[in-house]
């Protein structure tokens, strides 16, 4: 027609890339490897290829003309590549084609299946189970061969520069990475220009003659469309072939990436690793109701909707949909445990599903307890957690110790803070993620792990029962310094409400056993702490009593400390217990009378009755609650510390310093206190040169109850004209 006259009469004009630096290939483009070329680019920037096409096709019969699909080609936007007319002309004859009216046409939906086949395969939805990936094969950099002089000149030059990298300890791929900035965003380029190459490499000490650097780029400079060289160089393929460091990195990551991608599981599975075998109906209820435990899953309104008469029973499949809606994953062998037990016998297809949910419920409580009062409740809660407690526990052998070994030497070398990584996947802070989000935080950090080395660290780490990793315990293992989460959360179950006590943990509020095993100062020490934290530890107690009776069990009166953040030692414990006691009721704590005490710290109580008596302000509620309480140190000690003071102080009174702004820098919020380690880190700052024991010293002279040093007190003994 006319119409199709008119469009065939169009001139594509495609103008190629400008350069200054021209090399001509030494192998023309073919077809094949044209159509390669494209589909690293649809791959790399994840270009919509069909969408270029469809506008063309009105019928949707897969064929437009010559004109048309030379428009559609120009309408992709590549990254620094530039389509030929030669390479245009190259592709219409491949997917050329002829309609039913005999006209020439070409083949769009050919060329479109080409280029999406980097994605996924066609007709999946035949074979469903088929398992398919990114063909990331075909972006693996290549180099292009020079004469045989040039490569012995390049060989030589990669030799050099791999000595040095080798002998200095350089990593070279994030100096590149700075200068991508594709790499930052959506696209990973992968390479950087000729002058940000040189600049690099000198920045890491690297002197190459002009010479050199120009056959150098040659070998790993980006071709065009048309084979020539261009301005950009392949700075992970010059990586890849002077850095092991880096070769070893990428094949570590690769498998991490396969693992975390293709082979993810699902973080909801209730896997049980390391059985083999039939497992028993007990075991499989115990697994139950830890998950109904941590979750705090209400089972019972899971399995309501599908009992509408409130018989009892469900059907398996409706059994089964309950299980999974709540989030409990079961094997199809558990399922058929659970069947065999609970089979209903009225109804021999149904499941006596409130018999399963009251069973299950027992994790937190006994069943019609208000018919028997005076029944104890069985702890099993407690004795579940200990036993998955137990069986947390990681263990090691040689290999585990060498692969954590070389973890804690990269963490300590690069200063990595694993914890906030972890954090990022444990929203609830359970302390626990999982394999794959595991895996992408050692892919994160590049600790060159090989996929076997990983998997041990999985394996060793894995919890029974459970897919989850404990990454505390692993954060641990690497560095105990590393770990400010290993304490916080951990549960203390006393011997009336778990079946063993854990140690609680001194690392949060470090209270001197030396110094706090009298009444006094153990209340004045928790009154220092509730004052700073402002904790209403009525609250926390009045949860055990229903009745308001003014004393719990002592089981509670722990708890409820515990869950109020103040840690205490078992020998503290035993002392507030003693001093509180409830005579009227054994094994009782008079809780009213403690929180009284330190709530007096904010007032006193029934001013509402006398509203114009003047209350006494409590010391507590200065400025710094918690003042030191600092042990006396022995003469020795006490003259060594005022040595290192002097000598502190004649620094600051040579250098006219004023050391109070620096310690400002870390105290925003003006509480005049800073950690260890940034007092440290100040006294490096001012360039007072101290040894490790002497900073420990000063640290010792001036650390309050919390581990802090009060930088205000120190100021004042070393500046006499503080700021």
């Amino acid at each position: 027609t006319d119409v199709e006259d008119a469009i065939a009469s169009r001139q594509v004009v495609v103008r190629p890339v400008s350069r200054t630096h021209v090399t001509q290939r030494k192998a023309d483009h073919t077809v094949e490897s044209l159509i390669l070329d494209l589909q690293k680019q649809v791959l790399t920037n994840r270009i919509r290829v069909d969408e270029a096409f469809k506008d063309f096709d009105k019928l949707r019969s897969g064929l437009i003309s010559e004109s048309q699909f030379a428009s559609g080609l120009g309408s992709l936007k590549f990254q620094k590549f530039t389509l030929q007319p030669n390479h245009i002309e190259m592709l219409v004859d491949w997917y050329t084609a002829t309609d039913s009216y005999g006209v020439k046409k070409v083949s769009y939906v050919r060329f479109v299946n080409d280029m999406e086949s980097v994605f996924t395969e066609k007709g999946l939805e035949k074979t469903p189970l088929r398992t398919v990936g990114l063909r990331t094969d075909i972006l693996k950099t290549e180099t292009y061969d020079l004469s045989d002089a040039e490569e012995a000149r390049v060989s030589a030059l990669l030799d050099k520069i791999r000595t040095m990298i080798r002998t200095r300890r350089i990593l070279l791929k994030p100096f590149f990475q700075d200068f991508d900035r594709a790499n930052k965003g959506i696209y990973q380029t992968q390479y950087t220009t000729r002058a940000r190459f040189e600049r690099v490499l000198g920045y890491v000490g690297i002197s190459l003659t002009a010479n050199d650097f120009t056959v150098l780029c040659d070998k790993y400079s980006v071709r065009d469309a048309g084979g020539n060289t261009t301005e950009n160089i392949r700075y992970n393929a010059f990586c890849r072939d002077v850095d092991s460091l880096y070769n070893e990195s990428e094949n570590a990551n690769s498998s991490i990436a396969h693992n975390a991608t293709s082979n993810m599981p699902n973080v909801n599975t209730f896997i049980k690793p390391g059985k083999s075998g039939r497992i028993s109906i007990e075991e499989v209820e115990e697994d139950i109701q830890a998950q109904c435990m941590s979750k705090r899953v209400r089972i019972h309104e899971y399995f309501r909707d599908f009992d509408t008469l409130r018989s009892g029973n469900v059907t398996k499949g409706q059994f089964q949909s309950a299980m999974t809606i709540a989030g409990l994953h079961l094997d199809p062998q558990e399922y058929e445990l659970l069947f065999e037990k609970y089979q209903s016998t009225a109804r021999p297809d149904s499941i006596r599903w409130l018999a399963f949910a009251d069973a299950m419920d027992e994790v937190f409580t006994t069943k019609r307890l208000e018919q028997d009062p005076g029944k104890s409740h069985s702890n099993l809660a407690g004795s579940i957690l200990n036993k998955r407690a137990v069986e947390a526990q990681p263990t090691m052998n040689e290999e585990v110790a060498a692969i954590l070994k070389k973890i804690r030497e990269l963490v300590q070398t690069r200063g990595i803070q694993l914890p906030p990584f972890f954090k990022d996947f444990d929203r609830h802070n359970h302390g626990r993620i999982s394999a794959a989000q595991f895996e992408q935080v050692l892919a994160r950090h590049q600790f060159n792990l090989t996929e076997r080395e990983l998997h041990t660290l999985v394996d060793c780490y894995k919890e029974l029962r459970t897919r989850s990793i404990n990454y505390r315990t692993f954060v641990r293992d690497i560095d105990s310094t590393e770990n400010p989460y290993a304490n916080q959360n951990t549960k203390t179950f006393s011997s009336g409400y778990g079946a063993a006590r854990q140690a609680a943990p001194t690392n949060l509020w470090p209270l001197k056993p030396s110094a706090a095993l009298d009444v006094e100062t153990i209340i004045s020490q928790i009154q220092s702490k509730v004052a700073k934290d402002r904790i209403r530890v009525r609250e926390f107690m009045l949860d055990s009593d229903k009745l308001r009776k003014g004393y719990i069990p002592r089981a509670k009166f722990r708890t409820g400390l515990d869950m109020a953040g103040i840690k205490l030692e078992e020998q503290q414990l035993q002392i507030l217990e003693a001093q509180f006691d409830n005579p009227r009721v054994a094994n009782t704590v008079n809780y009213m009378e403690l929180c009284d005490i330190l709530d007096s710290v904010f007032g006193d109580r029934g001013l509402e009755k006398d509203p114009t008596r003047h209350t006494a302000a409590t010391q507590l509620l200065g400025r710094h609650p918690l003042q030191s309480q600092i042990t006396p140190l022995d003469d020795e000690t006490e003259s060594a510390v005022q040595t290192v003071l002097g000598k502190v102080q004649t620094l600051i009174r040579n250098r006219r310093m004023h050391p109070k702004p620096y310690f400002q820098d870390y105290d925003k919020i003006r509480k005049e206190r800073v950690t260890p380690t940034q007092f440290g880190s100040v006294l490096d700052k001012m360039q007072i040169n101290l040894t490790p024991k002497e900073t420990q010293l000063l640290v010792a002279q001036f650390v309050d109850e919390r581990g802090d040093v009060d930088y205000k007190l120190f100021c004042s003994m070393i500046d006499p004209n503080p700021v």
